[in-house]
């Protein structure tokens, strides 16, 4: 059974959120001041990371699960993806470097500047990491275990979905049960993202995407054409609840990023009802060139993700050096996409990837 590229249209917005969020976010830390882009992420309990976690797990579910020799095709990929982000880190970390100490204080890459064989070794162990660059690592340590993980599935469906919510409400009873590492600077020192809290998503989606559960939603959701405005509306209606809650007149628990607060689950499942539904509204019109270039994207995350961490460091010293125009930001932004399509197509090109004409499965 072929690809379908409906998941990697979901991919491709990840990317593009997550993208554009990192990139808000070393703005502000670089001190901006003037209104930035809005991104989804806020008018919602989560961002687009939680998204990507479950379409990961997805499609590990899809590719690897059931198919022979898991282990040595998950090690290969955790190999892939250590030195791919080995590599943002290095380059990262010379744009750190020339853009001078504000830039590194917000990229948390003066702590590696200051002593530079401690930070570089304390990042090869994955127990410290600049700005944008833990992410990945929570990546290599899922894919060293998706073995254990797909022996489990393969058992049963039911021991891995209770042992990974085991863990995850152990983590929500006490949230300090973590690993060593995340930001040089944080207080306490522990992962950004929480494997024992994170790992959820991605076994939920390793249990979906061996059954391909996305193609029997669409299906029911094109049932019945109320099904697909009914998501929609659900998704405007949290959407409400956040704002009110970020006004205070209302106030919303379990909304922790690095636990994964309930609410934050929540809310990605109504986020991924209301893409899937957007999906089925569009689909006569999912071949025009806007989708086509989003899927690209989506099939290339690791190398657009990897990109985007360099760019991003990039035009925060592009924004300093500029004298903090605001231009620069919007001109920024614009560079930014730019060039995740530009590597999205490069890898394209070199994987000899055939164009498609439409999207399949529509």
């Amino acid at each position: 059974m072929g690809r379908d590229d409906r998941l990697d249209l979901i991919r491709g917005y990840a990317m593009a959120v997550i993208a554009l969020t990192h990139l808000n976010v070393i703005f502000d830390n670089l001190g901006m001041q003037q209104r930035q882009l809005p991104v989804p992420g806020d008018f919602s309990f989560t961002s687009a990371a939680e998204l990507f976690f479950l379409l990961s797990g997805y499609m590990v579910g899809m590719v690897y699960v059931g198919r022979g020799n898991v282990v040595a095709k998950t090690l290969s990929r955790a190999g892939e993806i250590y030195r791919i982000n080995l590599a943002a880190f290095a380059v990262a970390l010379a744009i750190a470097w020339l853009g001078g100490s504000e830039l590194a204080a917000a990229t948390d890459a003066d702590y590696t500047l200051a002593a530079p064989l401690r930070g570089i070794v304390e990042f090869l162990l994955m127990r410290q990491h600049p700005y944008l660059l833990g992410v990945l690592q929570v990546y290599v340590l899922f894919m060293l275990l998706t073995p254990l993980a797909a022996a489990l599935l393969q058992r049963s469906t039911y021991l891995l979905a209770l042992l990974s919510l085991a863990l995850y409400i152990a983590v929500q009873l006490s949230p300090h049960w973590n690993f060593y590492g995340g930001g040089p600077h944080d207080t306490p020192r522990a992962w950004n993202f929480n494997p024992f809290a994170w790992q959820l998503p991605y076994c939920i989606g390793m249990i979906a995407g061996t059954a391909r559960w996305h193609v029997s939603l669409l299906n029911w959701i094109g049932a019945r054409s109320w099904r697909a405005w009914g998501l929609l509306g659900i998704a405007i209606g949290f959407t409400v609840l956040h704002r009110l809650d970020v006004r205070d007149l209302i106030d919303i628990p379990f909304t922790d990023k690095a636990s994964l607060g309930v609410t934050r689950l929540v809310n990605t499942a109504i986020l991924l009802g209301a893409l899937a539904a957007l999906l089925v509204i569009c689909r006569g019109y999912l071949g025009w060139w806007p989708f086509r270039l989003l899927s690209m994207l989506g099939r290339q995350t690791l190398y657009c993700y990897a990109a985007s961490i360099v760019i991003t460091y990039a035009v925060g010293w592009a924004w300093l050096s500029s004298g903090r125009a605001y231009s620069v930001y919007f001109l920024s932004a614009a560079a930014l996409m730019i060039v995740l399509l530009a590597v999205a197509y490069g890898r394209e090109r070199l994987t000899k990837r055939p164009p498609q004409r439409a999207i399949a499965g529509t």
